[in-house]
């Protein structure tokens, strides 16, 4: 071990502020493949040898070496310290962040905590689905084959992780009780993709043509109440076309003043239901799928205890 080259040296090592030095020729040398653990008491310079390492603080004197060269790295004034409490924008991230990787781990227990990304982005792209309505776009989940294949990606996680737990044991559930039940349970498998593929479109269809009935309606009560004030309430369409009533300048005026409310319920609040939904499904799912852990069920006996 004496013999091998340092990776990273900190020679003399300086660093003071106004009537504090908090470094005086602190010396710091790494092997490779070595794991070191930086240890004192409060006050001793810690934090402050790491940040002069990492370019936060800039050092008074010495010099830091890394593979024999020296190097001295700077940080960006918004990245002056790594270490503060995020705010704005990157504090909302990191809260979401936070709070989805939680919920996992208090659902699926501590061996899955790291479901929560694909938890995210599911509850992303489900969410931001429903609500493009919002933009005067159909909604994606209004075309059968989008919830089809967001299901059928749990449908394959909630069997790969029956195959991963029981192994060769994952094909008896096909023939339980009886063998000439096999009909039967292949037809049943395919039960969560349906009931979730269908949950999140039939939705999504029944707010699209309650939507498309209310807005035609409001724009021929509209055209009737205002289509005097414009002769003839023609308009041209994007092809160029001139055409009349409900098309026409006079129907724009109603829908504006009520639909908004129902955007809310079936853009945004119906697909945040809908996306919570989902997602706990889809973890109840993969979970069921997994031996129960030690910690569970002494869990589970303490609480009927």
């Amino acid at each position: 071990m004496e013999n091998l080259k340092y990776v990273l040296e900190m020679e003399n090592i300086s660093k003071e502020f106004p009537g504090v030095k908090a470094l005086d020729d602190v010396q710091l040398k790494l092997k490779p493949g070595t794991v070191h653990a930086l240890m004192g008491e409060n006050g001793a310079g810690k934090s402050t040898l790491m940040k002069c390492l990492f370019g936060i603080y800039e050092k008074n004197s010495g010099k830091i070496l890394l593979d024999g060269v020296e190097v001295n790295f700077k940080f960006k004034k918004a990245l002056k310290d790594p270490l503060a409490t995020p705010k704005g924008f990157v504090f909302i991230i990191s809260q979401v962040v936070t709070t989805i990787d939680k919920f996992v781990i208090e659902t699926m227990g501590i061996r899955n905590r790291n479901f929560g990304g694909y938890v995210m982005f599911l509850a992303f792209y489900v969410f931001l689905a429903f609500t493009i309505g919002l933009t005067g776009l159909p909604s994606a989940i209004t075309y059968f084959g989008v919830p089809l294949s967001i299901a059928l990606v749990t449908f394959i996680l909630i069997h790969a992780t029956a195959i991963k737990e029981n192994h060769w044991g994952y094909f008896k559930r096909f023939i339980d009780p009886l063998p000439v039940f096999l009909p039967i349970n292949l037809v049943t498998m395919w039960a969560p993709l349906l009931s979730m593929s269908l949950r999140m479109f039939g939705n999504a269809m029944s707010g699209f043509c309650i939507m498309s009935i209310v807005y035609f309606a409001l724009e021929n009560i509209s055209n009737a109440i205002f289509g005097s004030c414009f002769m003839g309430n023609y308009w041209a369409n994007a092809l160029g076309e001139t055409v009349a009533g409900a098309a026409g300048p006079a129907g724009i005026f109603l829908p504006p003043l009520i639909t908004p409310v129902l955007h809310l319920y079936f853009d945004l609040f119906s697909g945040f239901v809908q996306t919570f939904v989902f997602i706990l499904l889809t973890m109840i799912f993969v979970l069921q799928e997994q031996n129960e852990e030690p910690d569970q069920v002494i869990e589970r006996v303490s609480q009927s205890a």
